[in-house]
């Protein structure tokens, strides 16, 4: 059997059980500090009010540029989303423009920006 001698960057190389300890501790510090930034830091509100929408939004020519419907919240341009198809049924059907109300927070360190939105949010107080 032919026994080759270490080369020199064996020597450099931890072992198995310590390249596993850096892992875990490593593993560990990024848990603590996702639970840090996830549950622990503040949300700024920035936005919270009522926002105009716009049915098939056109350019300067007059030209629909988008099919559907998005908001003016602020300086913020945003789509509707899944609010869009009850909003249209609302206008479309019972002739009635509904109230979107939203509210944009930003967090605190990691700026991570968050809408929340709702259609006619008193009539929804009122009815339960």
């Amino acid at each position: 059997m032919i026994e080759h001698q270490p080369r020199w960057y064996h020597h450099l190389m931890i072992s198995l059980p310590v390249q596993m300890l850096i892992v875990l501790v490593a593993v560990l510090i990024l848990g603590i500090q996702v639970l840090v930034y996830e549950y622990m830091e503040e949300d700024m509100v920035i936005f919270d009010g009522s926002c105009d929408v716009t049915v098939g939004p056109r350019d300067e020519q007059g030209e629909v540029t988008r099919k559907g419907a998005t908001m003016q919240c602020g300086d913020d341009v945003i789509d509707l989303g899944t609010l869009e198809t009850p909003y249209l049924y609302e206008l479309l059907t019972n002739k009635r423009e509904p109230v979107i109300v939203c509210v944009k927070t930003v967090s605190e360190y990691l700026k991570n920006v968050n809408w929340q939105c709702e259609m006619d949010p008193e009539e929804r107080t009122e009815e339960t």
